[in-house]
């Protein structure tokens, strides 16, 4: 006889897990956590066993950043406003990350709903325990020109995930790493960027070119500059790349840097009527070539790059106040950066020059503790930094004339 005491029967309800298996999953779920903590304490006690050194660290991040390809990507700028943001790339965040070394960092999906994910980004320095997150929703959507469409394959999924969480990473990393490395660490690719430039003429036909994939022509080029690109300064150059690298990420879009050119009066035959209104401009508007003007004047007189430097970090708000329009704010930058570079140039040539014909002079050397040219007797009587000095080391060698740097 068949015993049906074991069979259960369908009431409509829904059936509740038995025992046993809520127990087995509560048992894997208490194994996971375990493993984890076990993971997080293990990575702790080695980062504690091996300490970073801060200066070898610093050294390797600064060769690191001597990488063209490196130095290329790693800044981003875009446009918030009127203000132009700008900081360093989630790449040089992550080289960063790597050579300051004991850091774990990464983001993780903890949860999703219908149409969003719920996702953490962060980043750990292991040897000091500091911990820094990012919690945030990304909806599954993505905005188009047409207004936008909804996600549904989970590639596309994660990938929106991804690059949503990678901002957050970059944020965290910024947070958690010392803020004079990360600054170095931006110089560092920035004289990268501007060593290697090389030809003026062909890094504009090179610019433009890559510009053209936009739809950016030279003239709405120019007229970012505030002049021509036969003008152009490796500052430029720099900022243009960062510019086309932005765009090329979808960071900002071509309208956040530059206006359509309008056509000009060459195209119109009917231009009388604007010529007829030009006296009927206000006074404001009349007056401002005038304030530039004025800019340029006290530019001009400047003859020391460092006192140009000086003054450009101490005039920038006036400057702001009595210009309110960012094109002729950057009219203004732009000139100061062009007589900088010629007066840089010019104080360069004149160091070398006078490297080449001190030790021409009879008695004169070139101190190579920066005192600049001076006689044989100074050394012995009254240079104060002898330490290294090859004069006071060798003193009544023939070293002394071989002093020249």
């Amino acid at each position: 006889m068949t015993d049906f005491g074991d069979v259960r029967v369908y009431t409509g309800r829904e059936m509740q897990a038995s025992p046993a298996a809520h127990q087995a999953s509560t048992a894997l779920a208490n194994i996971e956590q375990s493993r984890a903590v076990a993971e997080v304490q293990a990575s702790i006690v080695l980062a504690k066993a091996n300490p970073r050194n801060e200066e070898h660290s610093y050294m390797s991040i600064m060769k690191s950043c001597k990488r063209k390809s490196l130095a290329e990507c790693a800044s981003y700028s875009y446009r918030r406003g009127s203000t132009l943001v700008t900081g360093p790339s989630i790449r040089l965040a992550e080289v960063v990350a790597r050579c300051w070394g004991n850091i774990n960092y990464g983001f993780r999906e903890i949860g999703r709903g219908k149409d969003y994910s719920e996702v953490e980004a962060f980043a750990h320095d292991l040897e000091t325990n500091t911990k820094v997150t990012r919690q945030f929703q990304v909806r599954h959507w993505r905005d188009t020109r047409s207004g936008g469409k909804d996600l549904n394959s989970e590639r596309d999924k994660y990938e929106l995930v991804a690059s949503m969480a990678q901002r957050r990473v970059r944020a965290c990393l910024l947070e958690l790493i010392p803020g004079d490395i990360v600054e170095a660490a931006e110089e560092a690719c920035k004289a990268t960027l501007m060593d290697g430039i090389g030809n003026m003429d062909d890094q504009a036909k090179k610019i433009v070119t890559a510009f053209s994939e936009f739809n950016v022509t030279a003239e709405m080029i120019e007229g970012h500059l505030q002049r021509s690109l036969k003008s152009l300064v490796p500052a430029d150059v720099v900022n243009l790349k960062r510019i086309y690298r932005s765009i090329r990420d979808g960071v900002a879009t071509v309208d956040d840097f530059f206006t359509k050119s309008e056509q000009g009066p060459a195209g119109n035959e009917n231009v009388s009527p604007r010529k007829e209104k030009e006296p009927e401009k206000p006074a404001r508007v009349r007056s401002r070539p005038k304030v530039v003007e004025g800019f340029k004047g006290e530019i001009d007189v400047i003859e020391n790059s460092l006192h140009l430097d000086r003054w450009r970090q101490k005039h920038f708000k006036r400057m702001v106040r009595e210009l309110p329009s960012e094109k002729d704010q950057k009219v203004i930058l732009g000139y100061a950066e062009q007589r900088y570079q010629m007066l840089k140039k010019a104080e360069q040539e004149k160091k070398n020059h006078g490297s080449q014909t001190a030790g021409d002079q009879d008695g004169i050397v070139v101190c190579p503790n920066g005192n600049g040219n001076v006689p044989l007797d100074y050394c012995e009587t009254e240079c104060s930094t002898r330490k290294g000095c090859p004069a006071h080391d060798d003193r009544g060698s023939s070293s002394k004339l071989t002093m020249e740097v």
